[in-house]
C-alpha cells in the first residue's frame, strides 16, 4: 500500500480544528504509512517540516480528510458534552469550606 520514498499529495488534518487542514506534497515513510513533509529536493526545510500516520494525521485523498474532520469534531463535541454535564453538576456550596 505505501511505498518507502513515494511523493504524494496529503491533507494534513493533524491540527485541523485549530489551524485547518493543509495540503502539502509528502514523502511516504516506513511499513506503518508515515507521511513527512517540508522538503526541498532532499533537504528538509524545518520551518515546514512536519509528519504523521496516514489515516489518523495525514490523508491521502480530499474525501478521506473530510471524513478524518467529521470524526474529530464529533469527538470534541462528545468531549464537550462531558465535560458540560460534568460542570453543570457542580454545586458551589458543596465546594466552598464553611470555615
Amino acid at each position: 500500500h505505501c511505498l518507502r520514498g513515494d511523493a504524494v499529495k496529503v491533507w494534513v488534518t493533524k491540527y485541523a480544528l485549530t489551524d485547518g487542514v493543509k495540503v502539502h506534497e509528502a514523502r511516504l515513510t516506513g511499513n506503518d504509512c508515515f507521511a513527512e513533509w517540508g522538503y526541498e529536493g532532499d533537504r528538509i526545510k524545518w520551518s515546514q517540516y512536519g509528519y504523521g500516520r496516514v489515516g489518523v494525521d495525514v490523508c491521502l485523498t480530499r474525501e478521506d480528510a473530510i471524513a478524518r474532520v467529521k470524526s474529530m469534531i464529533a469527538s470534541m463535541l462528545k468531549a464537550l458534552d462531558r465535560s458540560t454535564k460534568r460542570i453543570s453538576a457542580l454545586n458551589p456550596s458543596e465546594m466552598v469550606p464553611s470555615e
